[in-house]
């Protein structure tokens, strides 16, 4: 299937930066030809009220939204809607929370930095194949591929992250704002759930799993 022949009518936007808000609109306008109606909202709740009015075809959906986790807007959505087709766009990396995402029933995820070649492939995979799992971008792909069978709490990722920059245990309790001793539990629990002994190996094995994104 060509993105001419997508039956996508009706999309909902849900982006609170302009710029990439503009660029969205732009490249959708390209991609389905037979695009009747685009609407734009900046929050969560505007966005909702929109679908509540009119159900679209397809929405585009930021994690990183003013009022609302992403999460919780894709549910409610979901909720007014149950084979609504959601897509997406971020700049999140955290595993935990992009493994989150794609158990809510969305049908794409891929990165903002991503082309309007790869938002053309999850369009046309979400639609003509309905896949029972999300369609992704590269970069999203291999980043879930490579970690998201080790499940992270939010804070041992935020941890995971300090750890990969060569923090000390002291320089993370000091820059995340909490204690030393919930920083080495943290830090424990990555370790045993990666199997890894220390911090230089717990380092390589992040970085080949961000080198395979490439």
């Amino acid at each position: 299937m060509r993105s001419s022949e997508l039956r996508i009518h009706d999309v909902l936007l849900c982006e609170d930066h302009p710029f990439v808000l503009m660029g969205l609109e732009v490249v959708l306008k390209n991609l389905i030809p037979g695009l009747q109606r685009l609407r734009k909202s900046t929050t969560g709740e505007e966005a909702i009220g929109m679908a509540r009015k009119q159900k679209p075809d397809l929405a585009l959906v930021d994690l990183g939204l003013p009022d609302m986790g992403g999460g919780e807007l894709i549910q409610q959505l979901k909720q007014l809607w149950p084979d609504l087709k959601i897509i997406v766009v971020t700049n999140c990396d955290n595993v935990s929370t992009l493994s989150q995402v794609k158990r809510l029933g969305v049908c794409g995820i891929m990165q903002k930095i991503s082309s309007s070649d790869h938002l053309q492939q999850i369009l046309e995979e979400a639609f003509s194949k309905n896949p029972k799992t999300p369609a992704m971008d590269p970069f999203t792909s291999s980043l879930l591929k490579n970690h998201e069978d080790i499940e992270f709490t939010p804070r041992e990722y935020e941890v995971l992250q300090e750890i990969i920059q060569g923090l000390s245990n002291q320089q993370i309790s000091e820059k995340l704002g909490c204690a030393l001793t919930t920083v080495r539990f943290h830090r424990a629990n990555i370790l045993e759930k990666t199997g890894i002994r220390n911090a230089a190996e717990l380092t390589a094995w992040f970085l080949q799993g961000q080198r395979k994104r490439h």
